[in-house]
């Protein structure tokens, strides 16, 4: 009945569903519902999303409702390994470092506390402030995470397709003992240090001109600070219209109560965007630097949880991704 749903929202929510309990019975229903949207909007989120499940409900690759029905008319009855219809060829799709970026309508969230960039600490810090504010000192290094992840935005709203609707949101937080944080909501710029940046208040079409405008941002990131994750999180729930979230980030979260200025933990962090969610039934995407050896550590394990708890995807940064 969910997949019937006018609203994208609840569709969004059964896909949800149904793509983490493996639900493969329900491949007609998401068939049908993919028939619908390609009437609409063949290249947005929830058609993508259908097409995704499908795929991993049947280990097969077809991109229109039509053939999907030709291939599930003959393999409904319990065969997961498909066979009769060929698998059309589908679209290509940009990427971030090389998972599919299936929205229209996205805001990519960039950790750039000071650990993106690895040797800041060897050269006393990598300050390039952005409109020209604060002093200038030594950029970061070409092969450091902040520059290629500065690298992979770049490349990926340039790859937008027609259409496509983008934000970004580039984030880390004031070092403790530097200064005097308020009480409530925390500005974005706190005594001359912008710890959140971000680009539009409202989602840009993906044209020529949003794009070089987007570039020029992106260029300007620079890497300093701590982590305030949930903060930057809540940054892209304020943009309007949008549905997916591609959160990037290397450290565990160092956000803190408004009010008490304490620790928030991870639970209560996860707790907070769940909430923000509820409704809106945001997809949330996420990729982690990890450290060496630490795929099952405390930041994977937040960011997989992240992930799986708002319809999305956890991808490992591999250290060579460029």
């Amino acid at each position: 009945a969910a997949l019937a749903a006018k609203q994208g929202e609840i569709q969004r929510a059964a896909i949800m569903v149904i793509a983490k309990k493996k639900i493969r019975p329900t491949c007609g229903a998401l068939i049908d519902l993919l028939g619908r949207l390609e009437k609409k909007d063949s290249d947005g989120l929830n058609a993508n999303l259908a097409r995704k499940t499908l795929h991993d409900l049947t280990h097969e690759s077809f991109e229109t409702a039509e053939d999907w029905g030709k291939y599930w008319a003959s393999n409904s009855e319990g065969n997961s390994e498909g066979g009769g219809e060929k698998a059309t060829k589908r679209r290509k799709r940009p990427t971030f470092y090389g998972s599919e970026i299936l929205s229209k309508r996205v805001v990519f969230v960039i950790d750039t506390s000071l650990s993106m960039d690895e040797g800041a600490m060897k050269r006393q810090g990598a300050r390039v402030y952005a409109e020209g504010q604060g002093p200038k000192m030594e950029p970061a290094g070409p092969n450091t995470r902040i520059e290629r992840a500065k690298k992979q935005l770049a490349s990926v709203v340039s790859e937008l397709p027609k259409g496509s609707k983008f934000g970004i949101v580039a984030y880390s937080a004031p070092k403790p003992g530097q200064t005097k944080l308020p009480k409530g909501k925390f500005p974005p710029e706190i005594n001359k240090f912008h710890w959140l940046r971000v680009w539009k208040q409202k989602l840009a079409p993906a044209n020529k001109k949003s794009v070089a405008s987007a570039l020029k941002f992106v260029h300007r990131l620079y890497a300093d600070g701590l982590t305030y994750t949930l903060r930057g999180i809540e940054a892209a729930f304020e943009v309007p219209e949008v549905d997916t979230i591609v959160l990037l980030s290397d450290g565990a979260p160092n956000d803190i109560d408004a009010n008490s200025h304490q620790p928030l933990k991870v639970p209560e962090i996860l707790a907070e965007v769940s909430k923000l969610n509820r409704k809106r039934r945001l997809v949330i995407n996420t990729f982690g630097i990890l450290p060496p050896g630490q795929s099952t550590g405390n930041l994977a394990k937040f960011l997989k949880d992240l992930a799986e708890q708002n319809g999305g995807t956890f991808t490992e940064v591999k250290k060579d991704s460029k």
